[in-house]
């Protein structure tokens, strides 16, 4: 019965034609997800880089807000809600974050209020399909839960953001 459940939420996430893969090892989830949309990489990078409005099209996020810093650096702070099964619970992260305009954002987490290890990147590259949206996080919530129930919430919450995010760059 597992193995037909998870045979169909694989079969949904490549029928919106998003791959998405989420490892467990020494207790960082490793998330990596990509999708392919027709659009320009100036729509993706438009998006992705957006941070004020990502709570108009990414349904979790509660707040972000960019500060730009003197020297350059961008500071992005962002709350969101997680669910899990009936629960629910409010995450904080402050992000600094580098930019190749055009090409990648990184981004990790310096807050340390909800995550012991918060560090990922978007990478937008051409494709002869459109635009190649890649996106990868290594992460370690400070939740006490066990580490598949710790990366299952956050493989849920990474296939609505590529969803989400997907849907935006479409809609723009």
């Amino acid at each position: 019965m597992l193995v037909l459940l998870v045979g169909l939420i694989l079969a949904a996430e490549t029928a919106r034609g998003i791959d998405l893969t989420v490892d467990d090892a020494r207790g960082v989830c490793s998330v990596h997800g990509e999708f392919v949309v027709q659009a320009s990489p100036d729509t993706a990078w438009a998006v992705l880089s957006d941070y004020d409005n990502i709570p108009r099209f990414v349904h979790s996020m509660v707040s972000s807000k960019a500060e730009y810093l003197a020297d350059g650096r961008i500071v992005v702070h962002q709350q969101a809600v997680g669910h899990m099964f009936l629960f629910s619970r409010r995450v904080d992260v402050r992000l600094e974050v580098r930019e190749q305009p055009g090409q990648w954002i990184e981004f990790r987490d310096v807050l340390g209020k909800d995550f012991t290890h918060y560090v990922g990147e978007w990478e937008i590259a051409p494709d002869s399909s459109g635009t190649r949206v890649i996106y990868r996080l290594e992460a370690s919530p400070k939740v006490a839960m066990p580490s598949g129930m710790r990366c299952g919430v956050l493989k849920h919450a990474a296939r609505d953001l590529l969803d989400e995010v997907r849907a935006e760059i479409l809609r723009r």
